[in-house]
């Protein structure tokens, strides 16, 4: 793990505060890293969601990044337990929140899922151990994950409800909606805590997979993709670029997947297995233009820039990777990388 100069964090109030402004900044960043094809950038825009919704949904978010935080203190200091942290009641609260601030649709939803425990963690790390390493974040992230209820589970699709996020199709096993109204006596008669409801997506959804494997992806290989690109061009912009493009090319994206599935059938991993080799192709696309050097050569910028052109034409978003890298930049940020 690269560690970079860490500042001095003298108590609970700086530490708080550190975190926060690192997660913010991490969402900021992300959103602002251009051109990163088929999401929404500096000079990319959707039909209802501008950059300028990502900008305020940022700031909006801040105020639960450091409420996560502040209870992830009071799991270090008070005893408090692990499942009072409320993952669920965070994500609902702050889709409520936003939607008051700006009119952009769904904005930074699958972020919020792998930012809440990864702030809480990482207060509890680093208060536990007076620093922080990658075992004892994902250690952390662990338990805070593992310890949802099913209130959390219930939280989180009241989200869901209020973003109307039907593009998620049917849930296998129960043969209904997520939005429907009785999914709450579903989750309740099947005792299922968020943990659980993501372990069963895994296998068809990346922020899932994250969520319940201890950010494998954004440790074991963003983070030291990022680190890599940063440290060999000095440019945050091109490292963030092209650690998304790898990533990209790594993992087909399974929110183009889903969408694109979707549009034939509602059983969800049946739509992920009809969207996958759309989202393939697209991981092939992204291989090329890093093979022809990104946004270090002409040839790569044009590659780069006729991807962009091409998923957003066709409404191939990979959001799910956008995800990540979101927090790839935000342990990049707690760990000290300075631009």
């Amino acid at each position: 793990m690269i560690n970079w100069s860490l500042p001095e964090l003298n108590n609970e109030s700086e530490l708080v505060e550190y975190i926060t402004r690192s997660a913010t900044l991490a969402l900021l960043l992300e959103v602002s890293a251009s051109p990163k094809p088929g999401n929404v950038h500096r000079y990319r825009d959707f039909k209802d969601t501008r950059y300028e919704h990502f900008l305020t949904s940022a700031v909006v978010l801040s105020k639960y990044i450091r409420l996560a935080a502040l209870r992830g203190v009071e799991v270090a200091c008070n005893e408090s337990r692990y499942q009072d942290i409320l993952i669920g009641s965070l994500i609902k609260n702050s889709i409520e929140d936003i939607k008051r601030w700006h009119k952009g649709g769904n904005t930074h939803f699958g972020t919020m899922i792998l930012f809440y425990p990864l702030t809480a963690a990482l207060a509890i790390a680093y208060i536990k151990n007076g620093s922080w390493t990658k075992d004892n974040i994902r250690s952390e992230f662990e338990k805070v994950v593992k310890a949802t209820t099913v209130k959390d589970s219930i939280e989180f699709y009241n989200a869901l409800s209020y973003i109307k996020a039907n593009w998620l199709g049917s849930l296998n096993e129960v043969g209904k909606d997520i939005a429907e109204s009785n999914f709450k006596s579903l989750v309740n008669r099947y005792r299922l805590s968020l943990y659980d409801l993501m372990y069963e997506s895994r296998s068809w959804d990346l922020i899932a997979y994250e969520f319940t494997s201890n950010l494998e992806i954004s440790f074991e290989e963003g983070y030291p993709t990022l680190c890599n690109y940063f440290k060999a061009t000095k440019d945050i912009n091109i490292a963030i670029v092209h650690t998304f493009l790898k990533l990209l090319s790594n993992h087909p994206d399974t929110f183009i997947a889903r969408k694109v599935g979707l549009k034939y059938t509602r059983n969800i991993k049946d739509a992920v297995k009809i969207g996958y080799q759309t989202a393939k192709d697209i991981s092939n696309k992204a291989r090329k233009v890093l093979l022809h050097g990104g946004l270090l050569s002409r040839e790569g910028v044009s590659l780069i820039k006729d991807l962009d052109e091409y998923m957003a034409e066709n409404n191939l978003n990979p959001g799910s990777i956008a995800d990540i890298v979101a927090t790839v930049i935000y342990i990049a940020l707690i760990l000290g990388l300075r631009f």
